[in-house]
């Protein structure tokens, strides 16, 4: 958790103000730019990553669009919890983690899809 960007999964109800701790956000930098949670229902997240580029998507709506590196992106990083660990960002492969921290939690339907880079056309 102390090196890569963490998408924050927890449920919310319509309406509710979302923070850079909330459902979607990205975890202690960016808040979710809306609430597209439905109520008690199953909620679909999606993480879309190209290169230093990540999209966050609550039910499908995007609701985090950053660069990591970025000037905006810096300035975030240095007002946040990770702003210490040298770490945090800068590894380009890993490790998917799905944490908890005590609550009940379900998962379905989970995947991980690695898109190959097209070769240049000849």
């Amino acid at each position: 958790y102390i090196s890569g960007p963490e998408m924050q999964v927890m449920h919310h109800k319509p309406g509710d103000k979302l923070g850079k701790n909330s459902g979607g956000s990205l975890y202690d930098m960016y808040v979710p730019t809306e609430n597209p949670f439905k109520g008690d229902v199953w909620t679909t997240y999606k993480i879309v990553c190209k290169g230093n580029h990540i999209q966050q998507y609550v039910n499908g709506v995007k609701v985090v669009d950053v660069e990591i590196g970025s000037d905006d992106w810096k300035a975030v990083y240095a007002k946040s919890k990770w702003a210490k660990q040298a770490l945090f960002a800068t590894q380009k492969t890993g490790y998917i983690a799905l944490q908890d921290h005590g609550a009940k939690i379900s998962f379905r339907n989970a995947k991980i899809r690695v898109i190959e880079k097209q070769k240049a056309a000849e």
